[in-house]
C-alpha cells in the first residue's frame, strides 16, 4: 500500500469547495484514487457557492 494511504480503512471523506467544480478540478484524481482503495467509504462534498443548475449537473455526473 502506498505511504500516503492510511493503514486503517477510511469510512467517511469530507470534501469542501468554495465554488462549483473546485473539488472536481482540484482533487478529482485523488477522489478517484481513494474510491478505488476504499470502495465502502462515504464521500460527502459541500460547495459553498453554486446555483441549482450546478447542483443538478453534479448529481447527474455522480449518477453516471
Amino acid at each position: 500500500m502506498p505511504a500516503f494511504l492510511p493503514a486503517a480503512p477510511l469510512r467517511r471523506i469530507l470534501l469542501l469547495g468554495a465554488h462549483a467544480d473546485d473539488i472536481e478540478i482540484g482533487c478529482g484524481g485523488t477522489m478517484h484514487h481513494l474510491q478505488r482503495h476504499y470502495p465502502e467509504a462515504e464521500f460527502l462534498w459541500v460547495v459553498f457557492t453554486a446555483n441549482s443548475a450546478r447542483e443538478e449537473e453534479a448529481a447527474a455526473k455522480v449518477a453516471g
